[in-house]
């Protein structure tokens, strides 16, 4: 394509195809993975001036995506992510030219020896890996007073849409496609790390089911709610990049559970009567005391379309447990023995080999790396390190009582109601204790906070529920909003 056709086709079409429709004109011969990620450079480089989204590009992504033009020439495309560039969470390691240092300038010349399971996943799909993304540094482990736009590998990160809260810690993950940097981006949670910037930012984003996706590869936080999912500018491509990604890993026992969803037919659940005779809980103990007079307009407003298009809603209704309530002291004993194994086994090159060393380092360099303290990392390093201690069992019980059988189970059963659904990220923690889904989806703009959506929240595996109720509310809303460029 002629580089003046380029440009027309980049500023035109680019920010609204889906990836299946990017598959089409690959297919058609409109269009290559080579200009493809030359388009997206472009884009990043126009579009992420004084945002600061990307922390790194993969200096192979042109030359990856011309084996994969050929490839495709040869022997035709993999799946529907063949050529398709997606950018990776910074603490998601791959085992190519590119660092893995989640956000922290201690970690700045570190290279994982291979690729996470995530990874290793899309590039077997035939993704190009386009790049890594910002992130709250140590994915909010580091400092209670460090802000989620911010890390010391490369600084502050600001909202593409103005002054607005970005949300994290997949800060990065979520700014980036919400300026159409990549087609889709993978992120990170243990606590609304997904759901939290996908809704800042306007994007679906799919906080799947504990166990769906590996954990291997990635730099943890704390093993008992770690996943990896993807965001994305719409519900399809979502989906499309979620079942690339989910399966069974021999090295991550906590992964059985995906086995029946390795062959699984994801897509099938695009519904636009997704959301007819369901029933859904409306829990308002969890946002009534926080949410502005405006943003809750906007979500009653958003009932009124779940009603519209033949859900039931049972509202209010309440589960029992605050996020106050859930804490998140089970992450403070978890951190110190992941990060400890992860940094053990981490290339002999690394000198920060625990996290007795990543605080000696820091201390070391105060004015690079405590501009914010680390008394997260601190907190975390004064407990035993050891999984079998009383308070750390019984504090894990607790919450997982309180978040599942107590409260999400058995509230669901009780009602005889599919899910919840939450205004924005409210209640995100809640479902993240349990292990269970969460989906976000875009719904308006509201002029003081930005972007504004709403969240499903289901039991364990019922995945294929929500992407069902949350393509119906796409469909009927087409809610996401774009940012302007000067």
């Amino acid at each position: 394509m002629h580089l003046d056709r380029l440009k027309e086709y980049r500023l035109e079409k680019l920010d609204d195809l889906t990836i299946a429709e990017l598959q089409k004109e690959m297919e058609d011969g409109v269009l290559t993975s080579e200009e493809l990620v030359l388009m997206f450079h472009e884009n990043i480089s126009e579009r992420d001036k004084g945002i600061n989204s990307i922390i790194e590009v993969n200096p192979d992504a042109l030359i990856i995506a011309q084996a994969l033009d050929m490839e495709r020439k040869i022997s035709g495309p993999r799946s529907v992510l063949h050529g398709i560039p997606i950018l990776l969470k910074d603490n998601i390691g791959t085992g190519d030219k590119m660092h893995t240092s989640a956000g922290s300038y201690a970690l700045k010349d570190y290279y994982a020896e291979k690729d996470a399971v995530v990874a290793a996943k899309l590039r077997k799909a035939g993704a190009v890996l386009l790049g890594k993304t910002h992130m709250t540094e140590w994915a909010d482990m580091m400092s209670e007073d460090m802000p989620d736009n911010y890390c010391s590998r490369s600084g502050h990160i600001n909202h593409p849409f103005g002054d607005f809260y970005i949300g994290g810690s997949s800060s990065g993950s979520a700014a980036a496609i919400a300026m159409s940097l990549a087609a889709a981006s993978i992120g990170t949670e243990t606590s609304g790390s997904i759901i939290n910037p996908s809704d800042e930012n306007s994007l679906v984003g799919i906080k799947p089911t504990l166990g769906l996706t590996s954990r291997s590869g990635i730099i943890p936080l704390a093993a008992s709610q770690d996943i990896a999912g993807p965001m994305a500018r719409n519900v399809t491509d979502a989906v499309t990049v979620f079942s690339a990604i989910i399966g069974w890993d021999a090295e991550d026992e906590i992964t059985v559970g995906a086995k029946p969803y390795e062959s699984y037919d994801w897509l099938a659940h695009l519904k636009k009567d997704g959301l007819q005779g369901v029933r859904l809980a409306v829990p308002r103990h969890l946002f009534e005391e926080s949410i502005t007079a405006n943003e809750l307009d906007l979500f009653n407003e958003a009932l009124d379309v779940l009603r519209s298009a033949g859900a039931e809603l049972i509202d209010p209704v309440d589960i029992g447990v605050t996020e106050e309530e859930v804490g998140d002291e089970v992450q403070y004993f978890e951190f110190k023995p992941n990060i400890n194994e992860y940094l053990g086994k981490s290339h002999p090159s690394n000198p920060i080999r625990s996290l007795d060393d990543l605080i000696a380092f820091h201390n070391k360099h105060p004015e690079k790396m405590l501009r914010y303290g680390q008394s997260k990392l601190e907190k975390s390093n004064a407990t035993s390190g050891r999984l079998n201690e009383p308070e750390y069992v019984e504090a894990l019980k607790r919450k997982r009582l309180l978040a599942g059988e107590r409260g999400i189970m058995s509230t669901l059963e009780e009602l005889k109601a599919s899910a919840f659904v939450l205004p924005k990220d409210f209640g995100g923690s809640v479902g993240a204790t349990a292990g269970m889904p969460l989906i976000t989806v875009p719904y308006s703009f509201e002029e003081e906070n930005g972007p504004f959506g709403i969240t499903f929240m289901g039991p364990a595996f019922s995945d294929p529920a929500l992407i069902e109720f949350a393509y119906a509310f796409e469909q009927a809303t087409d809610g996401r909003v774009k940012p302007s460029y000067k």
